[in-house]
């Protein structure tokens, strides 16, 4: 039998630390969002989003986000 391993809890970052994962500004997180590259969360009763953290360490690992914002997906490490 198959031991099946329980769900993980999903780490939640607000938009500060998300600049400081990518080093790049708010306006720049919200370009992020408007283009879909950035999923954000809110949850019932409050006006703050989140960012799951699983999602932007996927996102470092694919994508090179550079000053100006945009994506650099041809750069690989």
């Amino acid at each position: 039998m198959a031991s099946q391993q329980p769900p993980t809890a999903t780490e939640w970052l607000d938009t500060f630390d998300v600049m400081k994962l990518l080093k790049c500004s708010r306006p720049t997180i919200l370009a992020l969002r408007r283009r879909g590259l950035l999923r954000a969360h809110c949850f019932p009763g409050g006006n703050r989003v989140y960012f799951d953290r699983a999602e932007i360490d996927s996102i470092l690992r694919q994508n090179v986000v550079m000053e100006n914002g945009k994506v650099d997906n041809t750069y690989r490490a």
